[in-house]
C-alpha cells in the first residue's frame, strides 16, 4: 500500500533532509507532496482542505513557523472530512507547544534542527503502525493495543539489513510470492517446506520483507508439537 504524505516546509536544507529520510526504502512506498509552507498556507491549499471530493493525505508533516495558527487550522479542516495523522517540526518548542500539539492529535513532536535518525524513528513508527492497521478489516482489543504500541514506541529501530545480490533477490521475490498465497498468514514451518530451505536461511529474508513494508510478523502461535511458531501476514499488494 502507498501512503500519501503532505510535507509543508520552509528552507532547502530542511527539504533535502526530509527527502533523505522519507525516501529510505525500508519505510515503504510513499507518495510525497511538497509545499512551501508559507506559500501553501496563504494559497488555495486551504480551500482544497474544504473540498469533499479532494484527495487527502494520510500524514501531514508541518514545519511550524510564524504561520502556526494557519498550519494547525489546515489540520482541523482536513479532519472534518478525513482522518489524518500529524507530525509537527518546530525550533525551540515550549511546554505549551508540546501540550498544544498533543491536543491537536500529533503523534510526535520533533525539535529542529533534528538528526536524520530522529526523523527516521518517528516515520518508522508511523509507517509500521499504519500498515499494521491497514491489513486488518476487523479489530480486536489485542490488535488495537498492538497498533498503539507500534505508534508509541520510541525505541530506536534496528539498523536496516543490506539488500541481497541477484541470487538473494530471486529468493526474496519467490518468498514474497509464497506469502501472497497465504493471506491469513504463512508459518515459518510451511515456508521451509515449500521453499525447501532452513528456518535459519529464511529468517533473514522474512526480515527483509518486513523491513520493506511487505509483510508483518504478527504473532507467535503454538505449533503442532507445542513449540512457538512464527507467522507472517502479507500486506495487500
Amino acid at each position: 500500500m502507498s501512503l500519501t504524505v503532505w510535507i509543508l516546509f520552509q528552507g532547502r536544507s530542511l527539504r533535502a533532509q526530509l527527502g533523505r529520510v522519507l525516501r529510505r526504502p525500508d519505510l515503504g512506498d510513499m507518495n510525497l507532496c511538497w509545499f512551501d509552507s508559507r506559500k501553501a498556507l496563504e494559497s488555495d491549499l486551504m480551500k482544497t482542505a474544504w473540498d469533499p471530493a479532494g484527495t487527502y493525505p494520510d500524514l501531514v508533516i508541518l514545519h511550524q513557523t510564524a504561520l502556526w495558527d494557519k498550519g494547525t487550522d489546515l489540520i482541523r479542516r482536513i479532519r472534518i472530512l478525513h482522518p489524518v495523522d500529524y507530525l509537527p517540526l518546530k525550533a525551540s518548542p515550549s511546554s505549551s507547544d508540546l501540550l498544544r500539539a498533543r491536543d491537536q492529535g500529533a503523534f510526535d513532536l520533533i525539535q529542529l534542527p533534528a538528526t536524520d535518525e530522529r526523523l527516521y524513528q518517528a516515520m518508522a513508527r508511523w509507517t509500521r503502525a499504519r500498515r499494521y492497521l491497514a491489513a486488518r478489516n476487523e479489530l480486536s482489543q489485542t490488535s488495537i493495543d498492538r497498533y498503539f504500541r507500534l505508534l508509541g514506541s520510541a525505541a530506536p529501530p534496528a539498523p536496516p539489513l543490506p539488500m541481497p545480490g541477484e541470487a538473494g533477490m530471486k529468493i526474496l521475490r519467490e518468498l514474497y510470492g509464497l506469502c501472497l498465497q497465504y493471506p491469513e498468514g504463512l508459518t515459518m514451518r510451511e515456508a521451509c517446506r515449500r521453499m525447501e530451505a532452513s528456518s535459519y536461511t529464511l529468517r533473514r529474508y522474512f526480515k527483509l520483507l518486513e523491513q520493506m513494508g511487505l509483510i508483518q510478523e504478527i504473532s507467535h502461535l503454538t505449533g503442532a508439537r507445542g513449540r512457538p511458531e512464527l507467522i507472517y501476514l502479507p500486506y495487500p499488494p
